[in-house]
């Protein structure tokens, strides 16, 4: 009677552990994949029958791969120089107040850039700067 109780609990405990080496090789499988895909665990699994089997069923269903709707695409981490205000500019590495404020006065005066390579147009603001900037800016 005992030794039944001991191996209940040894089978459970090796279907938790073997959960768990599935979902780490999923996610070693997706770390290389981009935003616009995500694993899904769905709890529907886990209606209608016994734990050990919903457990099963969870880390199947994890490593299948979904593609997000375009509804939730993560938005665009870097600065629109088109659009950001003073306050966001300074948060480019080597802008700071004077250079945000001449950003913002060369886009009043010559309208919205056209590229972001324009950036080098404003005073201030050169070759240097534009290449570490170059990667957190956008139109």
């Amino acid at each position: 009677m005992k030794t039944d109780m001991v191996k209940k609990k040894q089978g459970k405990w090796i279907l938790v552990i073997l959960v768990f080496l599935i979902l780490g090789a999923v996610y070693l499988k997706t770390a290389g994949h981009g935003p616009d895909e995500m694993i899904i665990i769905t709890r529907e699994a886990v209606s209608e029958s016994s734990q050990d089997e919903a457990l099963v069923r969870l880390a199947a269903e994890a490593v299948m791969p979904v593609e997000m709707d375009a509804s939730e695409e993560a938005p665009d981490p870097r600065i629109s120089l088109n659009q950001a205000d003073k306050k966001q500019l300074m948060t480019l590495p080597m802008i700071g107040e004077v250079r945000a404020r001449a950003i913002i006065d060369y886009r009043t005066e010559h309208g919205p850039f056209s590229d972001i390579a324009d950036i080098m147009n404003v005073s201030g603001i050169g070759k240097g700067i534009f290449e570490r900037i170059k990667d957190k800016i956008r139109l």
